[in-house]
């Protein structure tokens, strides 16, 4: 379907739809909306929708596609034949979306539940809630009008897709029914199925839409389809017609990984570690020792390498979603998010050396974290994805009180603060996309854009005189780029005032290569 010189972007969320009758197929490449007819050769760009966007669904009568443009935070709809595009509502962080009969429109919110508007334009107002942990993806109302099919998760972990429940709600009753455990991603067909993903298969069920219950076994329909990477949605790359036409986009493994330590200068040199599902790899502060998450059948574990290769590697945590390490500044224990109590993410810290067990230092109840770090004085660095995600620290000394940091604008995801505790690096979509932003610390109310162009996941050099991050097209990783932050403003004619009255410097950030 795509041609060589397209790439899929927005591959976090839905990026293909089919049209009702089957006779269209729509998809997201390079930011914007392609179109293909069943019996064109090629696929045709949709003019007016090059604006970055994704999560696209078909109207009723397939005249219209909805689409999410991320700059503008915006649902907004599209003749197929191409045009300006209409404003529906403003909407962030879609969780898959569709369009019903009765001309209305469910979004998944993910931890803020399920909302509807109208799809002539107006506010949407929450039909679904969900408590706090869970997380809910890809509406779609049932033919009786009443109840509405998705799929509730909890967590952040790698596994939390394939564990999560494919559910039916009433909005009469408000009553929940689990109709799948172990699955996410459903869609009714009018074949009397429901069709769910599971890894990367494709899987259905027998389904009486009269008495919305399950009324047989899951059997395997096909296997090896695209989709999202468990941190982000649970969006499998495939679209059903209701005339039972299936589109999909073929998947690649983006789980299994190879490590490598790279230079400066772009030369690596590969880790003698086997391919797993690794995230999150941190060294130990003496260079000696790597902690990496690596996702398992059931859970997600933490472990140690020995970056000699003299030592073999060592499983530090046992049960439930354990991620996010990060080493104390002393290098004696490592502090993680886990959500081995009552299913809710919390952090934890224990021995690195796996001589103590792990001890709990927030209420899992109280948040739904992600992204941890630490600083170099000890102070825990982490995001609360509850809302649009907010930026906290967590002292390790003293009442161990949590602080809020950042709350707002846009969504803050990855934090970290500089060496000498004056900054901290964060991304942010406040601009209506993922960029790199930077404030004193504490905070003052000031903060300065770094970046241009879509980055994240920045890290302070050890000196605290360089910042690294990745830059992304759509949900693509770019490269990797180093800012180096310089401590000489009366050699620069327009130095960016990076200053807190009494311990900081000012400074100035100037884009380095890419590498």
């Amino acid at each position: 379907m795509l041609s060589d010189s397209q790439q899929l972007t927005r591959t976090g969320r839905h990026n293909i739809a089919v049209s009702p009758d089957g006779q269209n197929i729509a998809y997201v490449a390079d930011s914007q909306l392609y179109l293909r007819g069943m019996g064109d050769v090629e696929a045709r760009p949709i003019a007016g929708t090059n604006q970055d966007i994704n999560t696209p669904f078909f109207s009723p009568n397939g005249q219209w596609i909805g689409f999410q443009a991320v700059p503008e935070g915006k649902l907004k709809k599209i003749a197929i034949t191409g045009g300006a595009s209409v404003t529906i509502a403003d909407v962030t962080n879609p969780f898959g979306a569709s369009w019903e009969l009765d001309d209305r429109i469910l979004v998944g919110q993910g931890g803020q539940g399920i909302v509807r508007v109208s799809a002539n334009g107006g506010t949407p107002e929450t039909i679904v809630k969900v408590e706090a942990g869970e997380f809910a993806h890809g509406p779609q109302m049932l033919p009786d009008g009443e109840h509405v099919l998705f799929t509730v998760a909890k967590g952040t972990g790698a596994t939390r897709w394939d564990e999560a429940q494919i559910v039916v709600q009433s909005l009469r009753s408000g009553g929940r029914t689990v109709l799948i455990n172990g699955g996410s991603d459903a869609r009714y067909v009018p074949t009397g199925h429901i069709v769910y993903a599971l890894g990367t298969n494709l899987l259905a069920v027998p389904f009486d839409e009269r008495s919305v219950t399950v009324t047989g076994g899951p059997v395997p329909i096909l296997e090896g389809i695209g989709r999202s990477l468990p941190n982000n949605t649970a969006a499998m790359f495939f679209s059903f017609s209701t005339s039972g036409a299936l589109a999909y986009f073929v998947g690649v493994d983006r789980t299994n990984r190879s490590l490598a330590l790279v230079d400066r200068k772009g030369e690596s040199v590969a880790l003698p570690m086997p391919p797993l599902p690794y995230a999150d790899p941190r060294i130990s502060p003496d260079g000696k020792q790597l902690a990496i998450g690596v996702a398992e059948e059931n859970e997600s574990n933490i472990w140690i390498y020995d970056l000699a290769g003299a030592l073999a590697p060592r499983r530090l945590t046992f049960g439930g979603t354990n991620f996010s390490p990060a080493w104390t500044p002393d290098g004696r224990r490592i502090a993680f998010i886990s959500n081995r109590d009552d299913n809710l993410n919390a952090i934890f810290w224990q021995p690195a050396n796996g001589s103590g067990s792990a001890e709990r230092l927030t209420d899992p109840k109280a948040a739904q974290l992600t992204s941890l770090r630490l600083s170099a004085d000890g102070k825990i660095v982490y995001r609360d994805a509850r809302g649009e995600g907010s930026i906290w620290t967590l002292p390790l000394e003293g009442d161990r009180k949590p602080q809020l940091v950042i709350d707002g604008p846009g969504n803050q995801i990855h934090a970290n603060l500089s060496p000498d505790g004056c900054w901290m690096v964060y991304s942010s979509t406040e601009s209506g996309r993922i960029e790199v932003y930077v404030q004193p610390f504490p905070p003052t109310g000031a903060n300065y854009q770094i970046t241009t162009t879509e980055a994240f996941d920045p890290l302070w050099s050890p000196d605290g005189r360089q910042i690294f991050y990745l830059e992304a097209q759509g949900n693509n990783l770019a490269g990797l780029t180093s800012v180096d932050v310089r401590t000489e403003p009366g050699a620069l004619p327009t130095p960016i005032p990076l200053a807190s009255p009494k311990r900081c410097r000012s400074l100035r950030a100037e884009r380095g290569p890419t590498t």
